[in-house]
């Protein structure tokens, strides 16, 4: 992760770009997406409606990853280079338990796939924490909910 940590921090200095923690990489057989930490100080809240807490960047994307922590199973495998402004929409889907200070976003379509892969956790659709691999198995991994959203859905 050191040296991954390395990478990005050059890239901001010389780019003038955000670093976000890499949590989960996701893709279809089109494109790749990614679950990053986005500290709330960072964004501006996007007024377009979403289904999830997405993460809107601008045209620059770049991954930095780290091949041990992605063997070695560790919460966080990289980071996300992008610059700035950056924009949050479905912040409201968050935990409230959760750190007030950074929330998980999905950034989509942040290059080409070759093939369906995921790394990581299987993360809830809707708030993208994490799923338990047991509750994921059951539901399914691409339209899984998490207890706290399963049970939001039926409150509605």
């Amino acid at each position: 992760m050191a040296a991954a940590q390395t990478a990005a921090h050059q890239v901001v200095a010389n780019a003038s770009a955000a670093a976000l923690p890499v949590v989960g990489i996701v893709s279809n057989a089109e494109m790749v997406s990614c679950f990053v930490e986005v500290p709330v100080n960072l964004v501006s809240t996007s007024p377009r409606p979403a289904g999830r807490t997405v993460l809107e960047i601008g045209s620059y994307r770049e991954i930095v990853l780290s091949l041990s922590d992605l063997l070695g199973g560790n919460d966080r495998i990289g980071f996300l280079l992008t610059r700035r402004p950056l924009w949050l929409a479905g912040g409201e889907y968050q935990r409230e338990d959760a750190d007030q200070v950074k929330v998980i976003a999905l950034v989509e379509g942040v290059m080409q796939a070759d093939g369906a892969r995921l790394i990581g956790p299987i993360r809830c659709r809707r708030c993208n924490h994490p799923v338990p691999p047991e509750r994921a198995r059951i539901l399914g991994s691409s339209s899984c909910l998490c207890i706290r959203c399963q049970q939001a859905e039926e409150k509605r």
